[in-house]
């Protein structure tokens, strides 16, 4: 066994702590059981050995510590991500930032050190992204939001009047080639019961009876304007529903500052069927709406997928 472990010096190895190891259990062995014991030791020993050199990685210095930084949150644009004193690409970010972590190196020499965010093709940082890190010895979370403008870390967005909700959104069409700002219309959706006449098949006289349903109310209950692509609108807050019975809003898109739908072919509808924004009060959501064509369904219908970001900061 010795011979086996001298060989393996020669290729590299230094077992020099090893073979101490095995002086001191009264080596060589006098029988199979205390060899198997032996190894098993030498087993444990190395596996403890490693675990003791977990902080290391090839190209840093022994001693360099990597704590993770874990993001969260959402970014418009799609972004590179630099680690280190190298500013090494660690990654890419892109829309829902959910729980993305980072190994950031700390040398001993060191006591702070930096995240940055660039653009898709790693030429230009976003101004505000630097991230200084300096917990070496421990993770940490931080929560960062790009509107398509301006990035910003551990955002607090406002706290809208009382009873109102507040929004920010963006739209980007994917079912058409327009490509210009739009307008929102919101109209109040709500559960009632309508009067349904029927035949009496007994008497043949009309018979009257309740029946529920929803229904969406004609007039637009509020218009939020000119909503890019490139980038969140400005703040602003939703009224209070007037409607017992209210559910949430349902929603048209036109092109900004007209009553106009977006340039889709001929045919095919854009009732909002299954497209709604959910009301809570003191609360500001962020929404992203997108586009699809439902090309399985005779017309084809326009859907809109509307989505709240703003869960992703909770």
């Amino acid at each position: 066994m010795l011979r086996k472990i001298y060989a393996l010096k020669i290729q590299g190895v230094d077992f020099s702590y090893y073979l101490t190891f095995l002086k001191f259990i009264n080596m060589p062995f006098s029988n199979n059981l205390k060899a198997i014991n032996a190894i098993f030791a030498i087993l444990i020993f190395i596996l403890f050995s490693a675990c003791s050199k977990q902080d290391y990685r090839p190209g840093y210095a022994s001693g360099t510590k990597f704590p993770k930084i874990n993001l969260k949150g959402f970014t418009l644009d799609r972004m590179q991500v630099h680690i280190g004193p190298r500013s090494v690409v660690a990654g890419e970010i892109f829309e829902e930032v959910s729980d993305k972590a980072f190994e950031v190196p700390f040398a001993e020499s060191l006591d702070v050190n930096r995240v940055v965010f660039y653009n898709a093709d790693n030429t230009v940082p976003y101004a505000g992204s630097q991230i200084r890190f300096n917990t070496p010895t421990k993770d940490t979370t931080v929560k960062i939001f790009y509107d398509g403008k301006t990035f910003v870390q551990n955002p607090v967005f406002p706290t809208p009047t009382a009873g109102k909700m507040g929004l920010r959104v963006t739209f980007k069409s994917q079912a058409s080639a327009y490509t210009g700002p739009v307008d929102l219309e919101l109209h109040e959706r709500y559960a009632t019961q309508v009067d349904l006449i029927t035949i009496n098949p007994r008497t043949g006289k009309k018979d009257t009876i309740k029946k529920g349903t929803i229904l969406i109310k004609p007039e637009v209950s509020q218009t939020i304007r000119s909503i890019k692509r490139t980038e969140f609108n400005g703040y602003s807050e939703i009224n209070e529903p007037t409607l017992d019975g209210f559910i949430n809003y349902a929603f048209y898109i036109h092109i900004a500052n007209t009553t106009n739908n977006l340039p889709y072919p001929a045919g095919v509808s854009t009732t909002p069927e299954d497209h709604f924004i959910e009301f809570t009060p003191d609360y500001t959501a962020l929404y992203t709406i997108n586009d699809i064509r439902i090309t399985n369904v005779k017309p084809n219908k326009i859907n809109y997928l509307a989505t709240d970001r703003a869960v992703l900061f909770q």
